[in-house]
């Protein structure tokens, strides 16, 4: 899971900073909340795909996050109403979330093998799997893999090297758990 939040934080900073020179302070201040979420014994607090709307309508001094904390709270109270909504109500909203975050394919390079077919595993295998860490992690298992049998290693680093053996090792020992 720890793989996980970091990558997930990581692609999601990437995506929605648009100085990037702000990349490690916001990547530091998503450490620490993470750390204090633990602590608190809470899911892990993350920067996610939906704070870009926040951040598209100038929501940049923290402003947009209290509000959104206010309304959160004050759903407490309406918990009970909110939980007569069905499942199949809310699919709509995470297909338009999905895609909207579409448009950055364009980012790929298409032209070659060994660039999109690891995207391609994450976008098919995480919705066929249900699980967004088990897409990632046989996108980031393929990467190498692929570099390697393009004869293409000089594009790996021993960090993407080791956190791909990781997510291997994880796949298995889940497998056989």
């Amino acid at each position: 899971m720890s793989m996980i939040l970091i990558f997930e934080s990581m692609g999601l900073l990437e995506g929605l900073l648009t100085d990037q020179q702000k990349f490690q302070k916001s990547f530091q201040a998503s450490s620490i909340t993470a750390l204090l979420s633990a602590g608190l014994s809470t899911s892990p607090t993350v920067a996610a795909a939906e704070s870009a709307s926040g951040i598209q309508s100038g929501g940049k001094t923290g402003l947009t996050a209290l509000t959104s904390g206010v309304m959160f709270a004050i759903s407490i109270f309406v918990a009970p109403v909110i939980a007569m909504i069905p499942q199949a109500a809310i699919s709509p909203v995470i297909i338009i979330t999905g895609a909207l975050m579409m448009k950055e394919l364009a980012n790929i390079k298409m032209d070659s093998l060994d660039d999109w077919f690891p995207a391609f595993l994450i976008i098919t295998l995480i919705p066929l799997t249900g699980s967004i860490s088990t897409g990632l992690e046989f996108g980031f298992i393929a990467y190498p893999l692929v570099k390697i049998f393009a004869k293409k290693t000089a594009e790996l680093n021993p960090v993407i090297v080791t956190v791909s053996i990781l997510f291997l090792l994880n796949l298995i020992l889940s497998a056989t758990i």
